[in-house]
């Protein structure tokens, strides 16, 4: 097997292939309701109203305060009748709080865990 050989079955293997990731240092913040996609996209840096409807669809962003400063980075995932915001367990208390106070009518419930796996 040549280099480039293996380049391209290390290319398919990227394309093709899950990867697995020891995730105790990450949290989970669902968003439920039926204006989950619509505030969030005032929150966050991506546009979430282009996230794929298909559950398991997934968006990377930002969470940025008032004068641009990272709050902390996230991958939106898609569920089946929720959005699951993956954010580093050390932010995601705050940023549930802060997303907590951007509730005022919407049509959102905001619940977190954590990842044990």
């Amino acid at each position: 097997m040549t280099l480039s050989d293996s380049l391209v079955a290390e290319l398919d293997a990227a394309r093709t292939s899950s990867v697995w990731e020891h995730a105790t240092d990450l949290a989970v913040i669902e968003a439920k309701g039926s204006d989950r996609d619509k505030w969030l996209n005032g929150l966050v840096t991506s546009d979430v109203t282009k996230l794929a409807r298909s559950p398991g669809s997934l968006q990377y962003g930002l969470v940025v305060g008032r004068t641009g400063k990272l709050q902390a980075d996230l991958r939106i995932v898609q569920g089946e009748e929720s959005l699951y915001l993956v954010v580093p367990r050390t932010v995601a208390s705050d940023l549930l709080a802060t997303f907590e106070k951007h509730l005022i009518m919407e049509d959102v419930e905001l619940s977190m865990t954590a990842l044990d796996v």
